[in-house]
């Protein structure tokens, strides 16, 4: 004790060695050794020698010091931690025997290396059991297809395979069913056009058409030479056209060309009992529509206007309204009435063809088929008044839907 700056005595504390011992237990050390600055031994888990009163041990502690951080005592190794205590000049030993640490890492080996033994032995029937269901699955997957091949779209897969052979099977029954139904749209627009165009090789070559066109020329040959030679290029032109059987999509122009020359020649049938005229802006003709599309809705409002009127004057125009085309065929005929214009158009929704109305029937599915059902034509009638047929597509030059 120090007072005043002058020393007057001493205190001194008496650590248990049963205390350390406790503190101690909880590490994994196989000895823990401290000594003072002189190598003097104060506390060792396995004391070499003790003191008389068997509370200090005598003489120096020394160890046989080996490679880096390993000494050997009792003719053992340790791995040897070396540290001062805080706020004295004792020094603290802490010794792990490598032979433990040889011992651990040996038994871990082994134990990782029955591990590993034991998930091969486990993992040849798991892999096993998983080839065979496999197997089942593509089995199954391939018997699928082959039903899906005979036209049976309501077979499904029979024993319970991985999710993954699932999908597949749905995926690939929604393509050939997609596939399936884009055939029978193809098919059907293909047999639409055939039929339109048939129709069209009838209607030009009906021996009363003919014989009207003949004799008309027979006269403008000795009365206007040049306007004979115009209608024999007309009739020529509608010819070529009619049976012309190469792309489904032309160009509006194409199209309006040949209206024009169809109705030119029937003009020469109905002389002045027809009174036509084309209004298609300029701008508009080279979008791209289906080929022989107005026609058919030409030669009704021709068929069906001129009953019980002496006279018709039909109107064809044109315009792009939000990015839709819109052609218009309008005639100051007799018109519809109610009723049959209410089943006029519900002729037209039907898939299993309107009779009565056949082309202008075709009309309207082909643009169905190609383009969806927000398109096709739609009628607007009024007894005496005359109708107006209007045909709605997508406004667009490229032939997407060839």
């Amino acid at each position: 004790m120090v007072k005043n700056g002058t020393l007057t005595g001493y205190l001194f504390f008496d650590l248990l060695d049963s205390y350390l011992y406790e503190i101690i237990r909880e590490y994994p050390l196989d000895d823990v050794i401290i000594t003072d600055r002189y190598d003097n031994l104060i506390f060792s888990i396995s004391r070499q020698q003790t003191d008389p009163i068997d509370k200090y041990p005598s003489g120096k502690y020394r160890m046989d010091w080996q490679e880096g951080s390993v000494v050997k005592v009792n003719g053992k190794h340790y791995h040897i931690q070396k540290s001062s205590l805080p706020g004295s000049s004792l020094i603290l030993y802490t010794l792990v025997s490598t032979e433990y640490q040889k011992d651990l890492l040996f038994y871990g080996f082994v134990f990782m290396l029955i591990v590993g033994i034991l998930l091969v032995i486990i993992s040849l029937p798991v892999t096993e059991h998983i080839t065979q269901k496999n197997l089942l699955a593509i089995n199954e997957l391939q018997k699928s297809i082959e039903q899906m091949g005979k036209g049976n779209m309501d077979y499904q897969l029979r024993s319970k395979v991985f999710d993954e052979f699932q999908k597949l099977d749905d995926a690939y029954r929604h393509m050939v069913m997609q596939r399936e139904e884009l055939l029978t749209y193809n098919s059907e627009l293909s047999e639409r056009k055939r039929t339109m165009e048939i129709k069209q090789l009838e209607e030009q070559f009906n021996p009363h058409f003919i014989f009207n066109v003949m004799e008309t020329l027979r006269y403008e040959i000795m009365i206007d030479a040049a306007k004979a030679s115009d209608m024999v290029q007309s009739f020529a032109r509608l010819m070529r056209y009619s049976i012309y059987y190469g792309s489904t999509i032309v160009s509006l122009r194409t199209d309006i060309e040949y209206i024009n020359d169809y109705l030119l020649l029937q003009k020469m049938r109905y002389n002045r009992r027809l009174k036509y005229h084309i209004d298609i802006p300029e701008e508009l003709l080279e979008y791209r529509i289906p080929k022989l599309l107005l026609q058919p809705v030409v030669e009704n409002s021709l068929v069906h206007g001129m009953k019980n009127t002496h006279s018709i004057s039909i109107t064809i125009t044109g315009r792009v309204h939000e990015d839709l085309l819109e052609l218009c065929v309008e005639d100051d005929g007799s018109g519809i009435d109610g009723e049959r214009l209410a089943s006029l158009r519900t002729g037209l929704e039907s898939e299993d063809g309107y009779k009565e109305h056949i082309g202008l029937y075709n009309s309207h599915r082909v643009v169905r088929l190609l383009y969806g059902p927000g398109y096709g034509v739609t009628i607007e009638s009024q007894p005496g008044s005359g109708t107006r047929v209007t045909v709605t597509m997508p406004a667009d030059m490229e032939d997407y839907y060839v």
